[in-house]
Formats: C-alpha cells, sequence, structure tokens
C-alpha cells in the first residue's frame, strides 16, 4: 500500500498520510484524558492544520483534538464523497470498453 501511495499527489496521497496518522495517534489512547495532539510533532500538527484549511476552512493556526473531532464529519463526508466520484468514474470507464 506505501509503495502505491507514493506516486499518488493528489488528495489521494493526502489521505492515505493524513489516515496513516490517525492510525499512528490510536496507539495514544484514552483521548478523553490525553490529547495525543498536544504531543505530536510540529510537522504533523501542521499537515493536519493545512489539510484542514485546504478542504475544510479551518481557521485556527493551533489543533487540539477538540477541534479535530469538530472536523472528522466534514472530513469523513468529504472522503465518501470523492470516493463515490471515482468509483463512478471508473465504472464508466470501464464499461464502455475505455484503456
Amino acid at each position: 500500500m506505501l509503495r502505491f501511495a507514493s506516486f499518488l499527489g493528489g488528495w489521494e496521497n493526502l489521505v492515505y498520510r493524513f489516515g496513516c496518522k490517525a492510525i499512528h495517534l490510536s496507539d495514544l489512547h484514552a483521548y478523553q484524558t490525553h490529547d495525543p495532539l498536544a504531543s505530536a510533532s510540529a510537522v504533523t500538527k501542521e499537515e493536519v492544520i493545512g489539510y484542514l484549511k485546504s478542504y475544510h476552512a479551518y481557521g485556527k493556526q493551533t489543533i487540539c483534538m477538540d477541534d479535530l473531532n469538530a472536523y472528522l464529519p466534514k472530513v469523513m463526508e468529504k472522503l465518501t464523497g470523492n470516493v463515490a466520484f471515482y468509483i463512478e468514474e471508473l465504472e464508466e470507464r470501464y464499461a464502455n470498453g475505455a484503456p
């Protein structure tokens, strides 16, 4: 999967990298008592903030788990919409016999 994602340059790569960060954040359990973003690197925080600003009009310069939780429904809605669009596009392309 990592090799496949390495040549993606659009939203797919961002989604993959964002998803990986979410998985890695899950190693720091007990979100109710500890904010995993508090101990995240500055680069990770900047990437998450940048993603949210680019796609979801996030207006802050900082981020914490409560901020991220508020945007997760918007993130999931955008992702599912994009995936549905590309599935339809692939179905049309291959159903019509195009290469």
